[in-house]
């Protein structure tokens, strides 16, 4: 079958190009309102891959250069340096392993088992892992013995502009302290059970590795938690218009593309990841305590590798509960924690880890996502609008097929919906049960 195809290459050439041309063209179209039409999203889709080929070298920039983030800080300066080999030899095992799990899923992380390929890269890995683990404790043996202080913007001494230059400008991490206070009575954790505690919501039982379709009220029971719930914010226009997110657009020269709604109570949280997009994080009830990691200080950490994802997860689940067996190299990663409170406003770059614990008896904040100002795409970048903010994760997610698709859908609409309970993010994202299940079996890499 595979000769009879080569042998025909031209002719089975020009009936994908037929087809190809048949969807774009003459498949029937139906854009809802304010929505791009196919022929639009396929050219910004080319074109958003063809500029980041080039600046990107053709995909060499970040494979060879010896850093994830692009951005200097001074606090960088806190992490031990590994060396260039180990941090090349890290990026094939993640780009290989990443390929397979990303591209062929389970069954091709089976067969590379079966056949020996993920042995073999497991090995390789060890071996990497123990060299850097040698290097650490050589030349920092205290390790990281506390954890780096969040900078804290001065919002009534400064100005947008200076923010921008900042933080926006060369991405960094940082809050600003009781600037969305006038927003507390309004977004409380019994006022929004009140009054949409019967909307169908997507809902996580981190404790038992499950997500499921259920009503917003559920939450008054500590287990389950209202995570990146953008559907609320879709159907019901008023939160939006009462969170005025809008007001901080000078801050970021960009506008709000979609909010999402977090909703729970004392014990429920959020294990470490990162995602494609800026975020504007306001805390309306309760308290936050969140850990926070700097895209360059990656090598310390056990990501999944898996291309195609505009959001991931890594290991372990917090910067401060660890198993020094399983995951030594977490005593010499450089992270932040800051505590966020009502009226607060946490700002987080693309692809910087972070991982939250809820840590009061009620929960109730929001987080916004930035796209530029003419939308996603217009300016032939996507969410990150950024290409050095964090390299190695920008290249991971066009290298992987799931990303075509995923690009498409956002192109067309920035918070597109898979069904009536759930948007195409939601879907995709629900990654704190599956990190649950993965820490039990001690997940690596």
């Amino acid at each position: 079958m595979l000769s009879l195809l080569l042998e025909q290459k031209e002719m089975v050439v020009a009936s994908l190009m037929g087809l190809f041309t048949t969807w774009l063209l003459l498949w029937p179209d139906h854009p809802a309102p304010g929505d791009r039409t196919r022929l639009r999203i396929v050219y910004l889709q080319a074109m958003i891959r063809l500029r980041y080929l080039l600046v990107s070298w053709c995909g060499l920039k970040p494979f060879l250069s010896p850093r994830i983030n692009g951005h200097y800080n001074k606090d960088q300066d806190h992490a031990v340096d590994i060396g260039y080999v180990p941090k090349i030899i890290l990026k094939i095992i993640w780009f290989l392993n990443g390929t397979i799990s990303g591209n062929l899923g389970v069954p091709g992380m089976v067969l590379s088992y079966l056949c020996g390929f993920r042995i073999f890269l497991s090995l390789v890995y060890n071996v990497t892992h123990a060299y850097i683990l040698h290097v650490c404790q050589r030349d920092k043996p205290e390790g990281m013995e506390k954890f780096l202080k969040l900078p804290e913007y001065d919002w009534k001494n400064g100005s947008p502009e200076d923010f921008y230059e900042k933080f926006v400008k060369n991405p960094r991490a940082c809050i600003l302290r009781g600037i969305t206070k006038d927003k507390m009575e309004e977004f409380s954790f019994d006022n929004i059970v009140k009054k949409y505690g019967e909307e169908e919501v997507m809902l996580t039982r981190a404790d038992i590795g499950k997500d499921y379709a259920g009503k917003l009220k559920e939450v008054e029971d500590p287990r389950v938690y209202l995570v990146n719930c953008e559907t609320l914010y879709n159907k019901h226009p008023e939160i939006g218009m009462a969170a005025n997110m809008e007001q901080f657009a000078p801050y970021m020269k960009k506008k709000p593309g979609y909010c999402q709604m977090f909703v729970g109570k004392n014990g429920t949280k959020t294990p470490l990841h990162c995602a494609s997009n800026w975020n504007f994080f306001t805390m309306f009830e309760g308290s936050k305590t969140w850990y926070l990691i700097d895209p360059e200080n990656t090598w310390f950490l056990y990501p999944l590798s898996a291309v195609g994802l505009a959001a991931t997860f890594a290991f372990p689940p917090f910067p401060d509960d660890y198993n020094e067996k399983l995951h030594p190299l977490m005593k010499w990663l450089p992270s932040y924690k800051v505590e966020v409170n009502p009226g607060d406003l946490l700002f987080v770059p693309p692809w910087w880890w972070h991982a939250v614990r809820n840590t009061s008896e009620k929960n109730v904040a929001m987080a916004s996502r930035w796209v530029g100002c003419g939308g996603v795409g217009n300016t032939f970048q996507f969410t990150t609008e950024d290409d050095d903010v964090n390299r190695w994760n920008d290249f991971m997610f066009y290298a992987g097929f799931k990303s075509w698709f995923f690009m498409h859908d956002i192109l067309r609409n920035p918070s597109p919906m898979y069904d009536e309970h759930t948007t195409l993010r939601e879907k995709n994202n629900r990654f704190i049960s599956s990190h649950a299940l993965a820490t039990k079996v001690g997940w690596r890499f």
